[in-house]
């Protein structure tokens, strides 16, 4: 004898065929892997983490920034910032609390973006910019 699955009929409910669960399955899948997954959006932009060629000059500037006043003001300045795919790299340089007087080391690939451009983009994230002086010290640190 074997054993089988019996499932009582539920008056009112139509049952349903296991096709049918399966398309809608199948479909829900494919939405989701190209929709929620960035699919619209990296075709358009290409891969989010394309490797850069090692040969590829790489340039870095100091700044010291204000930044928008609130909690997370350091995360929201980055993650703004990443957005334009020829920054490699933000650093900061002490860490503090504060959204005003910070010090950041900001790495960009100069072929994709200029010097006076990175100063723009830094201008629309940011309340105050200053460049600063030296590009390889920490002007946070006494000398």
């Amino acid at each position: 004898m074997t054993a089988a699955l019996f499932i009582p009929p539920v008056p009112g409910v139509r049952p349903i065929r296991t096709t049918t669960v399966v398309r809608w399955l199948s479909l829900g899948l494919l939405v989701s892997s190209t929709w929620g997954c960035g699919g619209p959006a990296l075709a358009a932009g290409g891969p989010p983490d394309a490797p850069v060629a090692a040969g590829e000059p790489r340039e870095t500037l100091v700044v010291e920034l204000d930044l928008p006043r609130g909690a997370t003001c350091e995360q929201d300045f980055d993650v703004g910032l990443y957005e334009q795919r020829a920054i490699v790299l933000v650093e900061w340089l002490e860490s503090s609390p504060r959204c005003s007087a910070r010090h950041a080391r900001i790495q960009y690939l100069p072929r994709r973006l200029s010097k006076a451009a990175l100063l723009d983009l830094l201008k629309k994230r940011a309340q105050r910019v200053t460049e600063a002086p030296a590009a390889g010290t920490n002007p946070a640190s006494p000398s």
